[in-house]
């Protein structure tokens, strides 16, 4: 019974760790998109800009809700986290003596929820927002060679 609630566990911990690293790699790909508009015209730059700053505000929001700040010190407990409430159902799981307790079982389904919450915000920024900003970009025709007049020659 501990290893059957070890494994729920372990699933709510996998979605949540693939819906982060999902986060994270739309923050690489804002970046990469900023780096190749280099050469873009100024006014593209500028909305494309603003409009990925928007979304690394959205991800950054999101990602707040998996963990709390690395800039806060000493104990913070914040229920609202998934990582506190996935630590919460971990440390019961462990502590139980045979069949983890209805409590346990209660702390595993609360994770689950918590995480679901969080995975359809995610699906639903990347279903709608991210289709945008995509379609935006994907748009965009800009070279990737800078134009280059020949140099003056005395």
């Amino acid at each position: 019974a501990k290893e059957v609630a070890n494994q729920r566990l372990q699933a709510v911990m996998q979605r949540s760790t693939d819906g982060f690293n999902r986060l994270k790699e739309a923050l690489k790909t804002i970046k990469l998109v900023d780096d190749a508009l280099v050469n873009a015209p100024d006014s593209v730059k500028k909305d494309m800009g603003k409009l990925g700053n928007s979304l690394k505000d959205s991800i950054l929001n999101m990602q707040k809700m998996f963990m709390s700040s690395p800039d806060l010190k000493g104990i913070n407990r914040q229920p609202n986290v998934l990582m506190e409430t996935l630590s919460k159902a971990n440390g019961m799981i462990k502590d139980a003596n045979g069949q983890p307790s209805s409590n346990a079982q209660a702390a595993i389904d609360a994770a689950n929820i918590q995480a679901n919450d969080i995975l359809k915000k995610i699906n639903v920024f990347f279903e709608t927002d991210w289709l945008k900003y995509q379609a935006k970009v994907e748009a965009i025709r800009t070279p990737l060679f800078k134009k280059y007049e020949p140099l003056k020659i005395d």
